[in-house]
Formats: structure tokens, sequence, C-alpha cells
């Protein structure tokens, strides 16, 4: 056995073996502009690490998460040199985007925006006072069609 082996076992006797097969906790101190995070893991046998990219399990889904954020980080294949954000507890979300190529469909009662206060205009909502029209008068209908050209959204009643 070589001296390098020699001490390297010791280290470990000392330490105890790191589990690269194991989901590790840790806390978000910072993501950078290109999507991945700087994590600090709660046992002292795990270093720091920068660059860790998020795997969410879907694709087309970016996120960015707040410092802070609560995290479990797995290596692929048990590599020190493929960590991966993985697993995230409730909070510390602060944006998501999704992409789809063909459609985004959300299947629920009912979809709130902003402050929870608000809702999105859809094809068959009834819509009374947006406008008024030429001459006065409230503006009563049901949305038949709705376009996006640019930035402005027009809709047909």
């Amino acid at each position: 056995m070589s001296f390098a082996d020699s001490l390297a076992a010791l280290i470990r006797d000392i330490v105890g073996p790191v589990d690269y097969l194991a989901h590790h906790p840790a806390t978000v101190v910072a993501q950078a502009a290109n999507g991945t995070v700087e994590v600090r893991f709660d046992s002292p046998r795990m270093p720091s690490l920068k660059g860790v990219p998020l795997v969410l399990g879907l694709p087309g889904v970016v996120a960015k998460v707040a410092a802070g954020a609560r995290v479990r980080v797995a290596f692929a294949g048990g590599s020190p040199d493929a960590p991966e954000a993985t697993l995230w507890e409730a909070g510390g979300l602060v944006e998501l985007v999704v992409t789809a190529s063909t459609k985004v469909t959300v299947n629920a009662p009912q979809v709130l925006l902003g402050d929870g206060l608000k809702q999105p205009v859809c094809v068959g909502d009834t819509l009374v006072g947006l406008i008024a029209p030429p001459g006065g008068g409230a503006v009563t209908g049901s949305i038949t069609s709705v376009s996006s050209p640019g930035t402005t959204t027009k809709v047909k009643v």
C-alpha cells in the first residue's frame, strides 16, 4: 500500500465515507445567471458546491429559486463530479417557466394569478362593463376568440 493510499484510508476512518449514491440535504446559497446553484450541505463532511444544475424532471421547465431554499442533492451515477439539485422542500420557488411546443393545459376548477385575486379570462367567459363602447353604456358578452399579436391582447366578444 502506498503512502497516499494509507493517508486516504486514515482520512476515511476519521471522517467516514461520503455516500455518493444518497440524496444529501442542502441549502441554496445563490443561483447563477445560467440557472445552476451554489449549495451548502447540512453535513460538515460535504464541501459546498457551485455550478450544481437543477434537474426538475420535466423537459421545458426552468426554475428560479431563492437563496435559503432547501434541496436534496444527488450525484448522477454515484459520481462526485455529477451533482444534481433534484428534490425541493416547500417554499423557495421564485419563478417557474414552462415552455411547450404545442400547448400547456391547466386542468383545474380555479386558476389564480398574481396575488391570488386575479383570474385569467378565457374563451367562453362572460364579460360585463370592461370598456365603454362609442356612445356609452356597458359591454356585455362572452369571449369568442382571443389573439395576442405583440404585446396587446385583442378580445372579440
